[in-house]
């Protein structure tokens, strides 16, 4: 759980990118699709699937009002396993993660803010 001052709980952002074959859209698509409907059954967090505007072959997940990180990403994981995503990745076949918390306007996030 991430807190933001006392006892104020701050749910996170997660996005994951990565890149697809090119030969391999429609599987990869079908795949997609199944990891995000996978998370979304073991963790209630419905993600979106985008693409990059100008780059058609980078899509990212994103999963947004997370309350517990840690236990998001372990149940992403999870779900990914069982998924077939990795199969139609290009490259390296990595998905990257990375996760984001909302910081107030008026206050610059503090060091340490992360419990």
């Amino acid at each position: 759980m991430i807190r933001y001052g006392p006892g104020r709980i701050m749910n996170v952002s997660c996005y994951v990118y990565y890149r697809v074959a090119p030969d391999r859209i429609s599987e990869a698509s079908m795949a997609a699709r199944d990891t995000v409907e996978r998370i979304r059954q073991c963790t209630g967090i419905i993600g979106r699937l985008m693409v990059k505007v100008d780059e058609p072959l980078l899509w990212m997940e994103v999963y947004e009002d997370i309350a517990d990180p840690a236990v998001f990403l372990d149940a992403m994981h999870v779900c990914v396993e069982h998924s077939e995503i990795g199969r139609w990745l290009d490259g390296d076949r990595d998905r990257h993660t990375e996760i984001f918390r909302a910081t107030p306007l008026w206050q610059e996030p503090m060091p340490g803010d992360v419990s």
